[in-house]
């Protein structure tokens, strides 16, 4: 049984005609249940005291990282300090080389039979 196509139109215009008595006023139109929304843009806190005197008034057009160029000190080496360096550099190459390239241990499989899972002991599989 198909519903009269007058009833169709009596179901979408009662709500809409409904709605439209509810909202009177311009807030009630934008929140017509008055349901409490969760605000969607972050309330920014003023700042504290030693914030607002540690920045300056304008807004700067970058944000400084460092307090400027700042003389630090230059660490020298002499001749034999960078040789003796070089040396332990040298040693740690070598070592880590002859790590990697160790003679490791062969396999005890040699490829000639498939692999095999050796079955359960009786006590622990299942009642048949």
């Amino acid at each position: 049984m198909k519903p009269a196509p007058g009833l169709r139109l009596l179901v979408l215009l009662v709500p809409l005609a409904l709605g439209a008595c509810v909202t009177t006023t311009p807030e009630a139109a934008r929140n017509p249940l008055g349901v409490q929304l969760p605000r969607l843009a972050p309330v920014v806190p003023e700042p504290a005291p030693f914030v607002r005197e540690a920045r300056p008034a304008a807004a700067p057009d970058f944000i400084p990282i460092s307090p400027g160029n700042v003389a630090r000190p230059v660490a020298t080496h002499d001749a034999d300090a960078l040789k003796k360096l070089e040396a332990e550099l040298d040693a740690q190459r070598k070592s880590s080389r002859d790590f990697a390239t160790r003679r490791r241990p062969g396999s005890p499989y040699d490829g000639s039979r498939p692999p095999r899972v050796e079955r359960p002991p009786p006590e622990m599989m299942p009642p048949e």
